[in-house]
């Protein structure tokens, strides 16, 4: 699989600490801490200090043993793994409310992917032991915990199934549609899409082949581009080529 060259710069997970958080700050980061009881909110609370991470950091890195489950309070950040020679492959990007790192405290092994922050991210930082414990003992987050769970596996064999079956031209096709759908989903405005490095690593596609099926949808006029702006013109074209193995 062809993936998109590394960022430049590898920096360290530096971070800056910052004020201490509190249990109904965690409940209203995100969802699952919500479904805990309040003391025990507090009590992870006091456990779990603040710190800021600069753009280009680490928030964790692939096999390092902390387990450390990391609550981001305000940026975003890219899932990724790194080649022995230095590519990467994006698979996911998580956000303010995101919760990651969870495998690492459930089965004690390493971490699984790289978190490289892309803005200024500020994080709670959780220990493994005492977040299991806390799940473990509410029914209602121990669902929560198992429905995300579910839906990263989902999406680790939707992936797959795409790199499997799908060419290069499909997979860039099939890209454009999900981030459109996703923009109008968040009723978002027009909003630059994602660089070519970033599409190529996101489908797994060489940023050559990118480039070359978005010049192909341009000049058919399936898609107009304006700088980072993509807008597609004709859908149900893009669709056909999306899903059709000898148009694509």
């Amino acid at each position: 699989m062809t993936t998109a060259r590394a960022p430049a710069t590898r920096k360290s997970a530096t971070a800056r600490p910052i004020d201490s958080i509190t249990g109904e700050r965690l409940a209203l980061a995100s969802p699952l801490f919500g479904l805990l009881p309040s003391d025990t909110r507090d009590q992870l609370a006091r456990q779990s200090p603040t710190r800021t991470v600069p753009v280009g950091a680490f928030l964790m890195e692939h096999g390092a043993p902390d387990q450390d489950v990391l609550l981001l309070l305000a940026g975003s950040a890219r899932v990724l793994n790194y080649s022995a020679s230095g590519r990467f492959v994006s698979f996911a990007t998580v956000s303010a409310g995101d919760v990651v790192g969870e495998l690492a405290a459930i089965d004690g092994g390493g971490r699984s992917a790289s978190v490289l922050a892309i803005t200024p991210c500020t994080v709670a930082a959780i220990p493994g032991t005492a977040f299991l414990s806390a799940v473990l003992a509410s029914p209602d987050a121990a669902h929560w915990m198992l429905q995300k769970l579910a839906r990263t596996i989902r999406s680790g064999d939707s992936r797959i199934s795409d790199l499997t079956f799908l060419t290069a031209e499909q997979r860039t096709c099939l890209f454009l549609l999900q981030w459109e759908r996703q923009v109008s989903q968040h009723e978002a405005p027009l909003r630059p899409t994602p660089s070519i490095d970033v599409m190529a690593s996101q489908i797994g596609v060489a940023r050559e082949t990118v480039a070359r099926v978005l010049g192909r949808l341009t000049k058919e006029g399936i898609i107009e581009r304006r700088g980072r702006l993509i807008s597609i013109r004709n859908t149900k074209r893009l669709e056909e080529l999306a899903s059709d193995s000898d148009e694509a």
